[in-house]
């Protein structure tokens, strides 16, 4: 598989690392990571449909507060990135804009991905992340009890 091509364990393991990061995140620096986003911005919206600017702006916010919570970023600059990026079109008066299919960029994404909801991604990883923690706060209370009785029995095992 070629190295231009982000596979959907690529995508789903980035753009959880991404949007999870923590309140304040910068938006991404590495290509690869940016270009993730925009999809997933993209797959949130209607192909077929022509977005006034109102609608548009509701649509990337609604991303922003579902998906990309994390990130530093407001919406007019992620509409603004997704026109430059070549993810979205904008109509010759400005009124009107849609996913654009036309993207000529050395950056593919494998087939697969246009069936995959980001929501879900992100809300699976949130639940990897909680059972992670509780098994975490499980050992740790393992671990502080054993030590406990330790130390009441004056460090010896009976």
């Amino acid at each position: 598989m070629s190295e231009q091509i982000i596979s959907v364990e690529e995508y789903e393991e980035r753009l959880a690392a991404i949007c999870l990061k923590g309140a304040g995140a910068s938006f991404p620096r590495r290509f690869r990571d940016r270009q993730i986003l925009y999809r997933s911005i993209i797959q949130t919206l209607d192909r077929d449909k022509k977005y006034s600017e109102p609608e548009l702006n509701d649509a990337i916010q609604d991303w922003l507060l579902n998906i990309g919570s994390c990130l530093d970023m407001d919406h007019v600059t992620l509409r603004r990135y997704l026109i430059d990026e070549g993810y979205l079109s904008r109509s010759a008066d400005g009124a009107a804009y849609q996913v654009s299919e036309a993207r000529m960029d050395s950056i593919e994404f494998e087939p697969s991905i246009a069936a995959i909801d980001p929501v879900t991604v992100i809300q699976a990883a949130k639940d990897r992340m909680a059972e992670r923690k509780i098994r975490q706060s499980m050992r740790n209370e393992v671990f502080f009890t054993k030590k406990s009785k330790l130390n009441s029995s004056g460090g010896h095992t009976q």
